[in-house]
C-alpha cells in the first residue's frame, strides 16, 4: 500500500511538471508566432480620383476627369460608368510585397468591358483602367490617382473553418486517415509507471 501510495505521488509530481513544460512551450510557441499579413479591407469605403489619358493627340494637352468609386456591400462600382450603364461588380483583393492593397475587377455592359487594377496604400489610391469596346473595335488605357474620402481601412479578416471528420468516415470516403499523433515523453513515462503499478495502460 505504501508502495502504492510512493508511486502515486511520482506520477502526479511528473503530471504537474509535465503540465508546467506543456503550457511554457505553448505560450512560447504564442510567443514566436506571427500573423500573416492580409490586405486591406475596401468594403464600405468611397475614393475620390482623377483620370488621365495614357496616349493623347499629339499637340493636346490630356484632358482629365474626376470619378467616384464606392465599395459598398462588397460591390465595387464608379459613379461615372454606373451612369453609363456599368453595374457595381465583385472584385478581388491581394498583398503586394511592398504592404500595398491589389483590388482587381472588370465591369460589362453588353460587348463592352472595362478593367479596374487598383492599388491601395494608406489613404491613397492609384491605378489602371482599360476600356475595351468590341461595339467600336477599339481599346483605351488611363491612369488615374485619389484619396480615402469616406470609410475606415482596416486589414481583411482571414476566416479559418476547420472541420473534424471520424477516420471512419474518411476511410469510406477514400480519404487518407492522418496518423496518429505521437505520445510525448511524459505521456509515455506516466503510461509506463502506471503498467508496473497495474493501474492500466
Amino acid at each position: 500500500m505504501t508502495k502504492k501510495i510512493f508511486y502515486a505521488g511520482i506520477i502526479f509530481s511528473l503530471l504537474c511538471f509535465g503540465a508546467c513544460i506543456s503550457i511554457s512551450s505553448i505560450l512560447a510557441k504564442d510567443n514566436n508566432k506571427t500573423a500573416e499579413p492580409e490586405p486591406m479591407e475596401l468594403d464600405q469605403t468611397s475614393w475620390e480620383i482623377v483620370i488621365t489619358p495614357i496616349t493623347s493627340a499629339p499637340g493636346k494637352e490630356p484632358q482629365t476627369v474626376s470619378d467616384n468609386l464606392i465599395f459598398e456591400d462588397k460591390k465595387f462600382s464608379s459613379e461615372n460608368f454606373t451612369n453609363n450603364g456599368f453595374d457595381a461588380t465583385n472584385y478581388s483583393l491581394s498583398l503586394k510585397d511592398d504592404g500595398a492593397t491589389v483590388c482587381e475587377t472588370m465591369q460589362t455592359k453588353d460587348k463592352d468591358t472595362i478593367f479596374w487594377r487598383m492599388e491601395v496604400m494608406g489613404d491613397g489610391m492609384k491605378g489602371i483602367i482599360s476600356k475595351v469596346y468590341i461595339s467600336e473595335n477599339k481599346s483605351e488605357d488611363f491612369r488615374f490617382s485619389g484619396k480615402l474620402t469616406s470609410g475606415t481601412l482596416k486589414p481583411r479578416v482571414k476566416r479559418i473553418v476547420v472541420e473534424r471528420m471520424p477516420p471512419e468516415d474518411m476511410r469510406m470516403l477514400g480519404l487518407k486517415v492522418p496518423e496518429p499523433k505521437p505520445r510525448s515523453f511524459w505521456q509515455r513515462l506516466i503510461g509506463k509507471i502506471k503498467r508496473l503499478l497495474g493501474l492500466g495502460k
